[in-house]
């Protein structure tokens, strides 16, 4: 049937359904005009019509079975639900283990034998980016399936806000080639490959789910689906799987393993676009694009050689498609100027510990220079490069006494003193930080890391008049400093000017992200949006920048949660769990800290407790690397514990919680700033219990920190009203 033939089969099928059913045979033999292939194409579809509105509305459900015990597996909370039945997170009380638990949601003994069968054989593939099948078994005539349990986040909600970068698309289609070619290679045919199925896990990337566990439709169900005028707008196996089903599958032909190849061209085409190839309203709109409509123009951005992939996969005759997955694979594997760069760290060595030519060539050479000089200075940088390496890996006990040791042998150097007050400022010991930077500033007056550790550390004590006092380089930190006082617009001038001073995306992104979230304390959710998403351009495609887009992601969730758009901040959750190292101690904690915001949003107070207690692992960053050690150390949901027991409407809690935040004493121990805001929200918590000699003490504080503040700004009229109010 060609083109115009399509077009007319149209035509007289939509018209055909406005007439009464009875005389529709009669309108189809009018209206094709003598053209027979037009008239059995129309009739077709009007008997595949009628058959939808039995298959469609009329899904099997299973009933919900969290707190049961089937066999050996205690059934926990409700992970999912789809075409084939719900799935659980459920525990293997024999191996002690965690699993996922899937109950078939269709009855019949056929079926049910089939689906045993099939997955019994899919239980024999082993490989790293397929989820494992453990268990088939039965309970109470009911069949269900245990499998692994993969955390990470389905590649549908990644490529939902964004398309992926070209390096990621190309990485994880080898990986769904490689398991589709091991699945082949063994027998197994998945038939439901989509981006639902596919879970992409930080650390192991792809993990393809449901092999051989797809519900095989029989040909009317095909039709039902194909053919349907019905929305696709609702969830489940029409949503989901139509726009993936290969040409030769709609048109009622036994599918094989090419059919999983055009799935694949789909969601290549879905990661790099950021959306699907063939689209539309109904079952009928999608299908016909399927079979006789070209897919829209890829991106521009888009490479030639990965045009040509997805051009292979997705053609329409099977017989000119990729016959193998592994052909695939090598196709991705073999385009030039997109090798993927595998993400290993090694301890970072601050530009100030090499500051001469000596100890250069100690710390590149070392084991050398070790063995062949025995130098005092170099077990000395070796020390300190190790002091670093255990900060970033939160072992702070053992990085503090690594730079004691240091400092101890080389008393008249600046740079050990310096490594010191870090490891103070890291173990949360500002007075001993700030005696440690400053001895290093009086070998050295003009050390500069040792400034911005003063800084630090003397805005850890609430001394904000004496850390601003003198000027250091990275202008991020001390927009930061002055932001913590409501000197913002002080802040976004020295931000804006640095942007301009500095051509480097790293720094200029970082100055976007703390401009963001000082926009975000100001309420101006728009624009602290804008610079989030003028930051992640600027990081987007460039390696070694992950853990900037992990902080992007978190400061544009806090920005989206108090915009009031859940939705978008549990996109942007997805976004972020797709670039962070599950082994970054930092990355990991503004992963927990995000989601411990969207459970305290969504009224999920225990939830949101475990993750806010989560995001307060030991972490650190490096100073002098980058800026983000500001938001490692003084993490925007610092005060999160305290929110949650306000919605509680435990304010008691809250208050010790915000007094914990707040305390300066002596031997006080906190490795981040003390925040003014955690000062006025104290205040006002005492005010509403009554307590009105502590919160008028509390708003003389909050107004003794932000004596210079910008005038007008609205905290200060509170405070100020507050105070006036108690006299």
């Amino acid at each position: 049937m060609n083109a115009e033939q399509w077009a007319r089969v149209k035509e007289v099928f939509n018209a055909a359904l406005d007439q009464d059913p009875g005389g529709r045979r009669a309108f189809v033999a009018d209206a094709s005009a003598g053209d027979e292939s037009v008239r059995a194409e129309v009739e077709r579809l009007l008997d595949a019509q009628i058959d939808s509105a039995h298959f469609i509305e009329h899904p099997v459900a299973s009933a919900l079975l969290s707190g049961r015990v089937i066999g050996h597996y205690e059934i926990g909370r409700l992970i999912g639900s789809g075409g084939m039945g719900h799935v659980y997170a459920a525990r293997d009380t024999e191996l002690g283990r965690e699993v996922a638990l899937k109950v078939a949601s269709f009855n019949g003994e056929d079926a049910q034998a089939r689906l045993r069968r099939e997955a019994q054989h899919a239980s024999r593939l082993s490989h790293p980016n397929i989820c494992h099948i453990y268990d088939v078994g039965r309970a109470d005539g009911q069949l269900f399936i245990v499998m692994e349990l993969v955390s990470g986040t389905p590649l549908a909600d990644l490529v939902r806000e964004a398309p992926l970068s070209m390096a990621n698309a190309r990485r994880y289609g080898m990986e769904i080639a490689d398991a589709l070619a091991h699945a082949h290679e063994h027998g197994v045919t998945h038939r439901d490959l989509k981006s639902t199925n596919v879970m992409i896990a930080p650390k192991r990337g792809a993990k393809v789910l449901d092999f051989g566990l797809a519900r095989t439709l029989d040909t009317h169900q095909i039709d039902a689906l194909s053919q349907s005028q019905r929305s696709l707008t609702g969830e489940g196996i029409i949503a989901g799987t139509l726009p993936y089903m290969a040409p030769e599958l709609l048109r009622g032909e036994r599918g094989d393993q090419r059919t999983d190849i055009w799935a694949l061209g789909v969601l290549l085409y879905e990661m790099v676009s950021g959306r699907r190839p063939f689209t539309g309203a109904t079952g009928f709109e999608v299908s016909a694009g399927i079979l006789h409509q070209e897919f829209p123009p890829l991106p521009s951005n888009v490479p030639a050689r990965m045009r040509a992939v997805i051009h292979g996969c997705l053609e329409k005759n099977p017989q000119n498609r990729y016959q193998h997955a592994a052909d695939v694979h090598r196709a991705l594997e073999d385009m030039s100027g997109l090798r993927a760069v595998p993400r290993f760290r090694i301890p970072y060595i601050p530009r100030r510990l090499v500051a001469n030519s000596l100890l250069i060539v100690g710390v590149v050479i070392a084991a050398i220079v070790w063995y062949l000089l025995r130098s005092p200075r170099v077990e000395n940088a070796l020390t300190n490069v190790q002091g670093y390496s255990l900060l970033e890996s939160g072992e702070f006990a053992r990085a503090l006494e690594a730079f004691q040791g240091v400092a101890s042998r080389s008393p008249g150097e600046a740079n050990p003193w310096d490594s010191l007050g870090e490891g103070y400022l890291a173990n949360a010991m500002p007075e001993k930080a700030l005696e440690a930077y400053l001895h290093a500033l009086s070998i050295n007056p003009d050390f500069d890391a040792s400034l911005v550790g003063r800084g630090l550390a003397l805005a850890a004590l609430g001394r904000y008049d004496e850390a601003l006092e003198k000027e250091f380089s990275d202008f991020r930190v001390r927009a930061y400093l002055l932001s913590r006082v409501g000197r913002y617009r002080e802040a976004a001038e020295m931000l804006e000017k640095g942007r301009r001073e500095i051509d480097d995306a790293e720094v200029n992104a970082n100055a976007l992200l703390t401009s963001a979230w000082l926009s975000i304390e100001q309420k101006q959710y728009a624009k602290a949006l804008e610079d989030v998403s003028a930051a992640r351009t600027a990081l987007i495609d460039r390696p070694g920048h992950f853990s900037l887009l992990v902080l992007a992601d978190l400061i544009g969730g806090l920005g989206e949660i108090r915009a009031g758009r859940v939705s978008n901040a549990s996109a942007r959750l997805a976004s972020q769990k797709s670039y962070y190292d599950s082994d970054d101690r930092v990355e990991s904690n503004w992963v927990e800290a995000l989601e411990g915001e969207i459970a305290l949003c969504e009224g999920r107070h225990d939830q949101a407790v475990a993750r806010f207690k989560a995001a307060h692992t030991n972490a650190w960053l490096t100073l002098g690397r980058d800026a983000s050690t500001v938001f490692a150390a003084n993490p925007p949901s610092r005060d999160g514990l305290a929110r949650v027991e306000i919605a509680r409407g435990n304010l008691p809690a809250a208050i010790e919680e915000y007094r914990r935040l707040t305390i300066v004493s002596p031997g006080y121990r906190s490795s981040a700033v003390l925040d003014p805001r955690h000062v006025l929200e104290l205040a006002r918590l005492l005010e509403k219990v009554g307590d009105k000699p502590g919160a008028s003490a509390e708003y003389a504080r909050f107004l003794r920190l932000w004596n210079d503040a910008d005038a007008g700004l609205p905290e200060l009229t509170e405070a100020k009203k507050a105070l006036g109010a108690a006299r």
